[in-house]
């Protein structure tokens, strides 16, 4: 880098301010150069990208994204069925950056081979892969005996491109799906086939059977979600049932859960379950948090979130959960919690959906957990439909 020099000045005039070498990214190793694009925002990473190939690759490096991890630059996308079970759904974005509105942000379209009910969605490294489903749109409603598909989808949320991956043995609808060492494990969702699981390895982009289930562990049902706990996986059915079966990777083994799961304490909603830091979390109908430990039957209230509570209950509120039941009411954000609820304007037949973010702190000296309402208010508005026509299908956080 070359640097010019003036002649000194005659000493009656004053003397210029003396420039600085410009700075490059180009004259830093990668990891510097990564430490310092992470601060940038995700427009200025796709400006850089077209720069040359050198920070293009940076761009795309996990890297990257793992210290935007560490920096707290995290994002949410939310999967809506706006206009009724037979629409395409679509995708939206909530950044987790405190300089942002956290508003949702519709994403670019989804592909027409995207399915519309039954799919399965797991978020891993940049990417959310949505798995399985049904893509018929004959009928208004949605029956499981729509056939079902074995297409994977992945969304790079880096840019927010979608391509097709390696489709799986056996199409499936309503089956469960979870991550495991960054592996993608598939069971159920199949009727009686006896390719009853399979599992993903991204890094060689290929499918495999898991071990037969034995018939006295074995789900012939469709799972509303999926939980990993302790390295295995839970399926949760579409109603309640104690003892659930699982998957343990590391072992190659199906088992069940064998202490029950009481769910009295914790209202109708009781499927609404997510895990934040190896502790299970729900919500009742009326914004009351619970929690409870993994291999644990009872359920504890969540303390200090009395402003929750009073958000939810409102009598002039008319909550979507009485007509369609918000599937994803509660979603794991990095070691937080989101809570999504809807409410019915009917001065303007306007659904506003409000989604709240909260963090926790156990005290091990007390037995209890306290939740703080990091942040909460309305993230979108949808006029003109009905809220029996709207319905959050699916969540997911990435690092990005």
């Amino acid at each position: 880098m070359s640097e010019s020099f003036s002649e000194e000045p005659p000493r009656n005039k004053k003397k210029k301010p003396s420039m600085s070498p410009s700075f490059s990214l180009s004259s830093l190793p990668d990891e510097v150069a990564l430490s310092c694009m992470a601060l940038l925002s995700r427009s200025d990473h796709a400006s850089l990208s077209r720069v040359s190939k050198r920070y293009r690759s940076l761009v795309a490096s996990p890297e990257l994204y793992k210290i935007r991890s560490q920096l707290g630059y995290s994002c949410f996308y939310v999967c809506l069925s706006i206009h009724g079970p037979y629409s395409t759904p679509r995708w939206f974005i909530i950044s987790r950056e405190k300089t942002v509105n956290r508003l949702m942000t519709p994403i670019p379209p989804c592909p027409s081979s995207h399915p519309l009910k039954g799919f399965s969605v797991v978020s891993l490294d940049c990417g959310i892969y949505v798995i399985g489903g049904s893509i018929t749109r004959k009928r208004e409603y949605f029956r499981s005996s729509d056939p079902p598909s074995s297409s994977v989808l992945l969304l790079d949320c880096r840019t927010h491109t979608w391509r097709q991956v390696p489709s799986m043995k056996v199409a499936r609808c309503e089956a469960a799906a979870g991550v495991v060492d960054g592996k993608i494990y598939v069971f159920g969702g199949c009727g009686h086939n006896e390719t009853y699981g399979e599992v993903f390895d991204p890094k060689t982009q290929t499918w495999t059977t898991l071990p037969p289930v034995p018939d006295s562990v074995k789900e012939y049902v469709p799972f509303k979600k999926t939980m990993v706990m302790g390295e295995k996986i839970y399926p949760v059915p579409f109603w309640n049932s104690p003892n659930l079966l699982y998957y343990s990777p590391n072992e190659g083994i199906w088992g069940r859960r064998m202490k029950d799961v009481d769910v009295s304490k914790i209202g109708t909603k009781s499927y609404c379950f997510s895990m934040a830091e190896n502790v299970l979390y729900s919500c009742d109908d009326y914004g009351n948090m619970f929690w409870s430990e993994p291999e644990d039957s009872d359920w504890n209230k969540v303390e200090g979130l009395g402003a929750l509570h009073n958000h939810f209950y409102k009598p002039l509120a008319s909550f979507i959960w009485d007509t369609s039941p918000c599937d994803e009411l509660l979603r794991t954000f990095g070691t937080n919690i989101l809570i999504f609820w809807f409410k019915y304007n009917p001065k303007n037949t306007k659904v506003d959906i409000w989604c709240a973010e909260i963090s926790f702190e156990r005290l091990h000296d007390k037995g209890e957990i306290i939740g703080k309402i990091e942040w909460l208010q309305s993230v979108a508005g949808v006029k003109g439909h009905s809220s029996s026509h709207l319905e959050v299908l699916h969540s997911a956080y990435v690092n990005v």
